[in-house]
Parts: structure tokens; C-alpha cells; sequence
């Protein structure tokens, strides 16, 4: 093969940054997160939406907006398959070096991209996260938090202070890791943190606005607390004892976030 046929066959430049989105039934939220996502100052990036057979008109926003720019791809699902598949389904399809989630009802500040892939390529960092905000349904600000700078395997079993729209991770050091079953995010996040640790950017900046909806999982105390408890025991085997140690600490943490940092 001679040059000129190499290059008629050089494959297009992959984006830097993939953006995972799984979205179900939220027709109320999905402009405002896509907008948080074109209005981004970091624009090697591309947007992944994985609609889970939604019935409430979220596919007909999803692909305005795949129109309006190429970067953002619906993947529109006939068949209801939880958010953890649909993850999945859009980690499969990835090419970014860095894989960036977001949730289809939070949004990003317009520097979040741009100062986190920095922050990781400055600091050779495979895993990091960011301080965030927390509003309700209609936009208020019900509270903030800044998560520890640096993020433990010991840490994480204790509380979770990754959220979801905050995480960034290397997938030319980590892989592609599939969301679990049980807790989804959070059990990526286990799997890393056994070999590496998480950082943040300076606790200055928010990045990201973390949505808290009625009927949501994370509205959902007691059945968030079930499924930690299944975590401990089915995903990380963890002995009843160790279960019992860090499930008092994910109790008091949970009370501490709430009534501290999100106004109770």
C-alpha cells in the first residue's frame, strides 16, 4: 500500500471525550441537559443518548437535537431495558478516550468538560470527579457539596460521594467497565477504586447540577439503602460483619448529606 492509499483509507479522527447519557421518560429535563452539553467550552467530544423506550416524547427532542448537531447520536431502544443496560448498550458504541456520564435530568456548567480532561491529562489522572449542586424539579437550588479531593476504595464503601454527572474516567488505562445491576454507577466506581483512587478539581469549582426528583432513586431512602446493603454483600462479598461497619457509616453520611449540604 502506497501513501495516497493510505491515506484514502485513515480512519476519521475519534472525539477525545464520549458522553454516555441513558434517558427514560424525561421529556421535562433532556433539552436542558443537552443544552448544558452543546454549550460546553470543550467541544472534542461525542454525545451518546440512549433512549429506553421512552413514551413521552423524549426521542423526538433527543433527535431534534442529534440534527440541529452531529456530535449528539439517539439511540432509540423499542424495548424497555433498565438504565443500566442502556448504559451499556452506549459504552459499547463509545470512542473517546474519556468516558464522561451524565444523567438525562442533570446539567453540566460550561466549563465542566474543559476543566476536568485538563485537570486529568496535567495530572495523569484515570478517575476523577467534581463538586456539584443540587436542585429540584423546577431549577432551585436546594443545596451544594464538595466531595474529599481524594477518593478511596475504603471511602467509597462508606458513602458515595461520586455523583454520577460528576465522573470521568480513562478508558485507554481502565477499559470499558459496565454499569452493574444492583447500584449501576456506583459499582464502576468500586471497580476502579480497588486499584486506583478518584480526584477532583479544586472544590471551587461546580461543575455539575445534580437534579433530586420525586420517585427518583435517589429520593428513594429507603430503597437506595437496600440496594447498599445488596451491594456489600452480593457484589463485593463482603463479610456480615464488614457489611454491618460499612453500612453504619453509608447511614450516617446519607443523614449528613441531607440535612448539611441539601437542606434536609
Amino acid at each position: 500500500m502506497n501513501c495516497s492509499d493510505f491515506n484514502i483509507h485513515k480512519e476519521e479522527k475519534k472525539p477525545l471525550v464520549s458522553i454516555i447519557i441513558p434517558s427514560y421518560n424525561t421529556a421535562d429535563f433532556i433539552a436542558f441537559t443537552l443544552d448544558s452539553v452543546l454549550s460546553q467550552s470543550f467541544e472534542d467530544f461525542e454525545c451518546l443518548v440512549v433512549d429506553d423506550a421512552s413514551n413521552d416524547g423524549s426521542v423526538g427532542i433527543i433527535e431534534a437535537f442529534s440534527k440541529k448537531d452531529s456530535r449528539i447520536s439517539c439511540i432509540a431502544l423499542h424495548k424497555n431495558v433498565g438504565v443500566s443496560e442502556a448504559r451499556n448498550i452506549a459504552l459499547e458504541k463509545a470512542q473517546g478516550r474519556f468516558i464522561a456520564f451524565l444523567d438525562s435530568d442533570d446539567v453540566w456548567e460550561k466549563d465542566k468538560l474543559k476543566i476536568q480532561i485538563q485537570f486529568m491529562l496535567s495530572k495523569n489522572i484515570s478517575f476523577s470527579h467534581t463538586s456539584y449542586l443540587v436542585i429540584d424539579e423546577k431549577n432551585n437550588k436546594l443545596g451544594s457539596f464538595v466531595p474529599k479531593s481524594d477518593i478511596s476504595y475504603e471511602d467509597i464503601l462508606k458513602t458515595c460521594d461520586i455523583a454520577n454527572s460528576t465522573a470521568v474516567y480513562d478508558s485507554s488505562v481502565l477499559g470499558k467497565l459496565c454499569s452493574g445491576n444492583i447500584r449501576h454507577d456506583y459499582e464502576i466506581w468500586l471497580k476502579i477504586l480497588k486499584q486506583y483512587h478518584s480526584f477532583a478539581p479544586p472544590p471551587k469549582y461546580f461543575l455539575a447540577s445534580i437534579r433530586i426528583r420525586k420517585g427518583s432513586d435517589t429520593y428513594n431512602k429507603i430503597k437506595s439503602a437496600k440496594r447498599q446493603w445488596e451491594v456489600y454483600r452480593q457484589v463485593e462479598k463482603l463479610s456480615f460483619f464488614s457489611s454491618v461497619y460499612y453500612f453504619i457509616h453509608y447511614i450516617y453520611y446519607g443523614i449528613k448529606k441531607q440535612f448539611f449540604y441539601f437542606g434536609g
